[in-house]
């Protein structure tokens, strides 16, 4: 859909929807910034889930049976991306209902062949044009909050900690640095840029050697994941963390030490606690 994130194609419907006309399915962002636009299909699936769960408590003998008509009242429904279900953007009409549904007058196959392959082509026209212009807006209102970051060969950079290990769903986005930029960066999606300010140290300091003279600075840990212990201190730019090795770690003074361990803890259980 664009150059500026991740996505992911989501089906509305069987595949051969996806395959046999248009090739390709709605594409939809994976971004924050774009949940807005994925709202509608996420409440589509979690209600055909609801539907389907409803029946198998309710019918436990013919749950299949009617999982059949849930898939086929959907692919029927009208979708807001390409203007039309997706049975008629595959098979240019709408098949058969079934028989507790009165089938409307035009749901019936054009017995000329030429007529229905005409047709075909351009719902198929039709419907690439629709999702074009969908995909399009979805840029569009992702670009209004997205800024432009330029990194220069020697500029000090902040580096997300997925970036150099695996992430961790229990902590919250880290940047760890700053860093020098040796080569040309062509993806900054993982970058945050180092702005220099008279409240903080504008030199880029040693890891270890920092936290051996500066112990007494130390605000917090921030994270404790892959043998690594990311601290803040207290002359740190918001979200800028020291990573040192836990065997490190274990050497630094137990007054020091505990109390900052402590806390954490404290940290992570009130944060893990339901609302």
């Amino acid at each position: 859909m664009s150059n500026h994130g991740n996505t992911t194609g989501v089906n509305e419907g069987p595949s051969s929807f996806e395959s046999a006309s248009t090739g390709s399915s709605v594409a939809h962002s994976t971004s924050e910034t774009h949940s807005k636009n994925n709202a509608s299909s996420y409440e589509t699936f979690a209600d055909l889930l609801f539907i389907v769960k409803l029946i198998s408590l309710t019918v436990l003998d013919l749950p299949f049976y009617y999982l059949d008509q849930v898939e086929f009242a959907y692919n029927s429904a009208p979708q807001s991306t390409i203007k039309t279900s997706p049975f008629v953007a595959d098979l240019g009409f709408l098949p058969r209902q079934p028989a507790m549904i009165r089938p409307p007058s035009d749901a019936r196959t054009p017995s000329n062949v030429e007529s229905l392959q005409v047709k075909l082509k351009a719902i198929l026209l039709r419907t690439q044009e629709y999702m074009s212009f969908s995909q399009l807006s979805q840029q569009r209102q992702a670009d209004k909050h997205r800024r432009p970051v330029e990194i220069k060969v020697g500029d000090s950079v902040l580096i997300h900690h997925t970036s150099f290990q695996s992430p961790s769903n229990r902590m919250l986005p880290l940047f760890v640095g700053p860093y020098t930029a040796n080569n040309r960066v062509f993806n900054v999606s993982k970058l945050r840029k180092y702005v220099k300010s008279d409240e903080y140290p504008a030199e880029i300091r040693p890891t270890e050697d920092y936290v051996k003279k500066n112990l007494n600075r130390i605000a917090s840990v921030a994270a404790m994941q892959n043998g690594l212990v990311y601290l803040q201190f207290t002359d740190s730019l918001p979200g800028h963390c020291v990573a040192i090795s836990t065997s490190f770690w274990n050497t630094m003074p137990a007054e020091k030490r505990i109390p900052l361990f402590k806390a954490y803890m404290v940290r992570i259980k009130a944060r893990d606690e339901p609302l």
